[in-house]
């Protein structure tokens, strides 16, 4: 799914999309990362940010 919003033809991508489309590591750690710590800190689960945030990091993992 990720790939298809890479490799779509929008002009617009963010620098995260680019960060994996050239196999960088992502501010993933800094965005969605803080959002799960203070989504805990305040008693709110934030299920799908800590899915993207799972599924961004096992694509950093794939980095050769």
């Amino acid at each position: 799914m990720f790939n298809k919003i890479v490799d779509s033809k929008q002009t617009n991508k963010s620098s995260m999309a680019f960060d994996v489309l050239y196999k960088r590591k992502t501010e993933i750690d800094f965005i969605s990362g803080a959002v799960s710590k203070i989504g805990k800190k305040h008693g709110i689960a934030t299920p799908l940010n800590d899915l993207m945030y799972k599924m961004i990091k096992v694509k950093e993992g794939m980095y050769s």
